[in-house]
């Protein structure tokens, strides 16, 4: 088990061990005021993210950064080689049978298992005659970029609808303290604070992603690739979906 591997699981029995003191209806309270921020921003997000992806200025500075790590990977480095140096109709061939160097172009990506078939639906949505590597690569980064400014702008308005949302938990805070259900309240809450650990870590997944071409990102992905329970849980997030 890697570092990555015990802070996260660590978080998860904290929660667990915060929402026993707690109680049941404040960490309820917490997790539906979680729940609620998740929703709201996945409503929120795409409209914000949908502007900031058509400034130029931002959209081009992610773009060139993203593409900077994706071409100085050692095994980009070699697939790019290894198709220089076959003709065009091969490349084409392998590449419709779904074989060739678009599947094997995203295997060398350090991303989450559905953004990499979303490239590759993405390249082959292409419906170009042959498809060269400059190319793959031309449309990885972009899709990369996109997913990089979704999950940035996710972060800091889930951030901001939660800050506001936390205010309302103050409003509940009595009905814990009343000594008929503070037995109960104490076990169930420690129920309910490991349920929002796991929603922790899963918007810790979209957090490293961001920084996925960071020497911190990549360490805490390959950290997670480490683990079966946190790697099933980056490849199948639910907030991919939304974003």
């Amino acid at each position: 088990m890697n570092w990555l591997s015990i802070v996260l699981f660590a978080m998860v029995i904290v929660c667990g061990a915060v929402g026993y003191f707690k109680g049941l209806i404040r960490t309820v309270v917490t997790l539906a005021i979680m729940i609620a921020s998740v929703v709201i921003t996945a409503v929120l997000s795409p409209v914000i993210s949908s502007a900031v992806v058509k400034n130029d200025a931002v959209y081009d500075k992610v773009y060139e950064a993203v593409k900077n790590g994706v071409t100085s990977n050692d095994e980009y480095k070699k697939l790019k080689e290894k198709y220089n140096n076959l003709n065009t109709e091969t490349i084409s061939s392998k590449a419709n049978e779904g074989i060739g160097m678009v599947d094997d172009f995203v295997e060398t990506l350090n991303v989450p298992k559905q953004m990499k078939e979303s490239i590759s639906e993405a390249v082959r949505d292409k419906n170009v005659e042959a498809v060269t590597i400059d190319d793959i690569t031309d449309v990885a980064c972009d899709c990369i970029t996109i997913r990089i400014i979704n999950s940035t702008v996710y972060i800091l308005v889930f951030l901001c609808v939660t800050v506001i949302a936390y205010l309302v938990l103050y409003l509940v805070i009595g009905i814990s303290k009343l000594p008929v259900i503070r037995e109960f309240d104490s076990i169930a809450g420690m129920a309910a604070g490991i349920a929002l650990g796991v929603c922790l870590i899963a918007i810790a997944m979209v957090v490293i992603t961001s920084f996925g071409n960071t020497v911190f990102g990549k360490n805490a992905i390959d950290c997670i690739n480490e683990n079966e329970i946190l790697s099933w849980i980056y490849d199948y997030n639910p907030l991919w979906k939304v974003l």
